[in-house]
């Protein structure tokens, strides 16, 4: 019995893994809730712009940044790297020598989260798939354990 126990464990280890780190996600994050509009110009060779977020990236990784639009339809904007320190993002995909609006919507982190959530969050999802793991490891180990004690 415990084998099957150990088998199902281990499966549902691997099955519930990406639900839980979906679920970690969505506590440490915001997503889209932060939406700023900025005007900036390009220069004759230009087709960047910084644009100085009010709130840190999540991650500070570009790839939290849900979207660029710009009021100058020639724009095709992209989030092209981003600066954690001074929390500038570069905006790329502009045309040369204009002006427009640039609405940058992205994710932060959750100011709902306290102090010390964050960190325990970030590991929990490994510390499950860790536990589910080792239990059913165990649950197997003991299970082929006893059917061998039978036999003789």
């Amino acid at each position: 019995m415990s084998m099957v126990i150990g088998i199902i464990a281990i499966a549902v280890a691997f099955i519930i893994f990406p639900m839980v780190l979906d679920a970690t996600s969505g506590i440490l994050s915001h997503t889209g809730d932060v939406m700023q509009i900025d005007s900036k110009t390009t220069g004759a060779a230009e087709t960047t712009a910084p644009v100085v977020l009010d709130f840190d990236l999540y991650e500070a990784d570009v790839a939290n940044v849900a979207s660029i639009t710009s009021t100058l339809e020639t724009d095709a904007p992209t989030a092209d790297s981003y600066v954690e320190g001074t929390k500038t993002l570069t905006a790329g995909g502009l045309t040369v020598n204009s002006t427009r609006e640039l609405a940058t919507t992205y994710e932060t982190e959750s100011m709902d989260v306290y102090t010390g959530l964050g960190p325990i969050a970030k590991v929990a999802p490994l510390m499950v798939f860790i536990g589910l793991i080792a239990g059913g490891g165990f649950g197997l180990y003991t299970g082929i354990k006893a059917s061998r004690g039978k036999r003789g």
